[in-house]
């Protein structure tokens, strides 16, 4: 699945965290993009080598993302992961 749109900001919600085999690193963007005749906003999550691409990004640029939910204590919370900028 993919977007198209322009990063707003330098990203946020930086996090850094040891993971099962080795560090991992994540970061959350706010992406505006097009829907029609309405512009909208959605904040992706990149992760690890990723981040540099998200921070790099100047433009309009397509994002593919992988949408996933998980439940947890009877609540279902959702991310939005970005693996690939281009």
């Amino acid at each position: 699945m993919t977007i198209k749109g322009t990063i707003q900001g330098q990203g946020f919600n930086y996090k850094s965290f040891k993971g099962q085999k080795n560090q991992q690193e994540t970061k959350d963007f706010l992406v505006s993009y097009q829907d029609g005749n309405y512009s909208k906003q959605v904040v992706l999550t990149a992760w690890n080598q990723t981040i540099a691409e998200m921070e790099n990004a100047i433009g309009e640029k397509t994002f593919s993302i992988e949408p996933t939910s998980r439940e947890y204590q009877g609540k279902y919370y959702t991310s939005i992961k970005v693996w690939r900028v281009s």
